[in-house]
């Protein structure tokens, strides 16, 4: 038997139509690249985390379109605080799916070694363009060609991006110092 319970299925036309108020074209757009027609959201028995089902990645143009037309993500985020806290300062910060670098942005001002990976070359390349070291990965392939090891592993809203989010936990073991 699941652990998890049916919650709620969302259409992808639905949730499209709030964002049509805003910007037409790029939900039309974003429709188009979308990468199935709905979405159930599912919750866990013993936990109470929701997720949904399917667990399937749009693409990068999908992401493109989505950080050009809609303010989403806020610059500063309670985790990265909490992280940076609780970290001692000469650590080495590995960021896996950093965007365009908000983070490390962060991370480097407080001190921090760091280095980002994500899979969207535009964000890699904005990322680069501010002096970021951010490097494109595909994590789903487990394409990762470092033997740089790092003291902490970070990853913030990434595994319910992923079909596979066991290859988040993968890379981030294939990263970290083995301490």
């Amino acid at each position: 038997m699941s652990s998890f319970s049916h919650h709620r299925t969302y259409l992808t036309d639905d949730i499209y139509k709030g964002y049509m108020l805003n910007n037409s074209d790029a939900a039309l757009f974003l429709k188009k690249l979308h990468p199935c027609d709905k979405y159930d959201l599912v919750i866990c028995f013993h936990c109470g985390l929701e997720i949904a089902q399917p667990s399937l990645a749009p693409s990068a143009d999908w992401y493109k379109e989505l950080y050009k037309n809609l303010a989403l993500y806020p610059s500063v985020r309670w985790e990265y605080d909490f992280v940076l806290k609780n970290t001692v300062t000469s650590s080495s910060i590995c960021d896996i799916g950093c965007g365009s670098g908000q983070f490390l942005q962060r991370a480097n001002k407080a001190g921090f070694i760091t280095t980002g990976y994500d899979f969207s070359r535009d964000a890699v390349a904005f990322g680069k363009d501010i002096g970021l070291e951010i490097n494109h990965i595909k994590i789903d392939a487990l394409q990762l060609g470092s033997s740089k090891k790092y003291d902490v592993i970070v990853s913030f809203h990434v595994l319910e991006h992923l079909q596979s989010p066991a290859d988040l936990f993968k890379a981030a073991e294939i990263f970290g110092k083995d301490n």
